[in-house]
Formats: C-alpha cells, structure tokens, sequence
C-alpha cells in the first residue's frame, strides 16, 4: 500500500468536503471544524461546535490516527473525552481504510445529540469563571489571542499619536475628540506659524506697502491694516 498517496487522496477529498472548515496544520496533521449544522437558521442553532484533530502515523490506514478533540464552543472536558473514547473505538473498528471523513461525520452526529443550549450555556459559564482550559493547545489559542489584541492596541496608539499633529481644523471636521493634550500641542504649533505669519506681513509691509497702500484711500488704507493685524493676530481664539 502506497500510505503517502492514501493520505494525500484523503485531504484532498476531506478539504474538498469541508472547504474553509479544514485546515492542513502540516504535512501530517490537519484540523476540522465541526458544528451540528453546516448551516444555521432560526430551528438550527450550533450551540456547541469542536474541532478534530487528526495526526497521520507514517504506515496510516494501517494503523488508527491520533486524535484530539478541542471544543469550540458549548462542550465540556469530560464531554470532549467521552467523544474521543468514541472516535477511538471507531478508529479501531476500521484499520486498513481511510476514515477520517467517517469520524468526523460520527462526530457531527455526536454533536447534534448534545446540542443541548441550556448546557452549553453553562459549560461557557464554567469555562469563564474557572478560565479552565482543556490543553496547552488552547490556552496558547487564547494567550496569542490576547497578544494579538494588545499588539492592535499598541498600533492605534501609535496611529493617534501620529496624528495629533494634523490641524485642530481637521480633528473637528471628522467629529474626534480634541483632548487637552492635542490642543496644546496644536497650540505651539499654531503659536509658531502664527509668528511665523507676522513676520512675513511685517516683510511684506516694509517693502511694498507703498505699492499696496498707494492706490488706497486714507480710509481703505485704514481697513487694509486692520484686516492684516487681525489676521496676523488670532485667526481662531487661543489663550497663551
């Protein structure tokens, strides 16, 4: 018997079944998702769901694949062991020919005998409050969870502090809070292109305001300065 073709014709077939359900961890070792209903609706709800894990041995269907069983949701240890002890004897009852889609189908079927919801509320419950977990597997599912949150929140922080330095105009325009800690650095900012402007217009006045002011009004001249030293002064009210 060719074991290594008997495998890989088996996933293939088994990933073909189970689409974005199976995965092929390794060379050796694939994971499948299982629910009671492939398909949920308002009379079908998956109250409790698992996922298989099968380890091919090298001479495998000759002889029984290790199995493991993590719950997804709903299920308890004891209920996780009692379903394995099943596999196990099925596994047992057909060495020599592929069967992994006939214990995942067993397991399915296990599934829709105990997709009871008062249970698996409360196995939920349990799980929470004990923060039990059924293998070092899991609990490092659940510790790379965890660093993957805290990594997301290191990210937004450093996207906020990045963008404290966009204008105080901008901040209102999308509706964002404007904490006192982004106003003031807004604030120097402001306060130092505001200088900056002054300066300019004081440049700008020495050298051409006889060209700008020559064709005015004594009264339009008047305006002209006032419309520059309000400009040059707030623009928006700021208190230093």
């Amino acid at each position: 018997m060719d074991y290594e073709e008997e495998q890989r014709t088996e996933k293939e077939a088994l990933e073909s079944i189970y689409a974005d359900s199976y995965q092929e961890v390794e060379k050796n070792l694939i994971k499948i998702n299982i629910y009671p209903y492939t398909v949920e609706s308002d009379d079908e709800i998956n109250y409790v769901g698992l996922t298989l894990q099968i380890t091919y041995p090298e001479t495998y269907p000759e002889v029984k694949p290790e199995i493991s069983i993590f719950s997804l949701k709903g299920l308890a240890k004891k209920e996780t062991d009692e379903l394995k002890k099943n596999l196990e004897q099925i596994a047992e009852d057909n060495l020599g020919t592929i069967m992994v889609f006939t214990l995942a189908s067993s397991a399915q079927e296990w599934l829709l005998e105990h997709n009871d919801q008062k249970t698996a509320k409360r196995n939920e419950e349990i799980k929470q409050e004990t923060g039990a977990y059924e293998s070092e597997e899991e609990e490092e599912d659940e510790y790379e969870k965890l660093m993957r949150e805290k990594s997301q929140v290191s990210n937004n922080l450093t996207r906020y502090s990045e963008n404290t330095q966009i204008s105080a105009q901008t901040y209102v325009s999308q509706g964002t809070p404007v904490t006192k800690e982004i106003f003031n650095q807004w604030k120097e900012q402001f306060i130092l292109e505001r200088k900056e402007v002054r300066e300019k217009l004081q440049q700008e006045s020495n050298t051409e305001g006889q060209i700008l002011y020559g064709k005015l009004t004594g009264r339009e001249i008047f305006e002209q300065k006032k419309y520059v030293e309000k400009v040059g002064a707030d623009g928006v009210d700021i208190d230093e």
